[in-house]
């Protein structure tokens, strides 16, 4: 594995316990040496990558989201902008569109979630 995943991993969210409780929200510090990371993301849902990494104590420069969904474009947009917003990735031009060291595609879910 790349020297970059060795320290992602090793700055992993450890559950802490307060008063017996387990709390999993809690992350580590980020770790030290690990670069930002450029992201771009389609059909993500509520943008869980960047949530993922964030976790894991990487810095993310989110360059642009995809979802033709307008509820899940207010979420992303609340939460995690990024720098780009498409409305629908079939009449995107990925000529023009940035470049990003990480590309994270879902699917569509919403038949699975009704």
């Amino acid at each position: 594995s790349s020297p970059q995943l060795a320290v992602a991993r090793e700055a992993a969210p450890r559950p802490i316990s307060h008063r017996g409780q387990s709390d999993t929200s809690a992350t580590m510090p980020a770790a030290k040496g690990v670069k930002v990371v450029s992201l771009a993301t389609d059909c993500s849902g509520m943008e869980t990558p960047v949530m993922a990494l964030r976790n894991l104590g990487v810095e993310v420069k989110h360059l642009f989201s995809c979802d033709v969904n307008k509820h899940v474009k207010t979420t992303i947009m609340a939460n995690f902008p990024p720098q780009e917003w498409y409305d629908d990735l079939t009449k995107r031009d990925n000529t023009t569109a940035k470049k990003a060291e990480l590309y994270v595609a879902g699917f569509p879910c919403q038949p699975f979630s009704s």
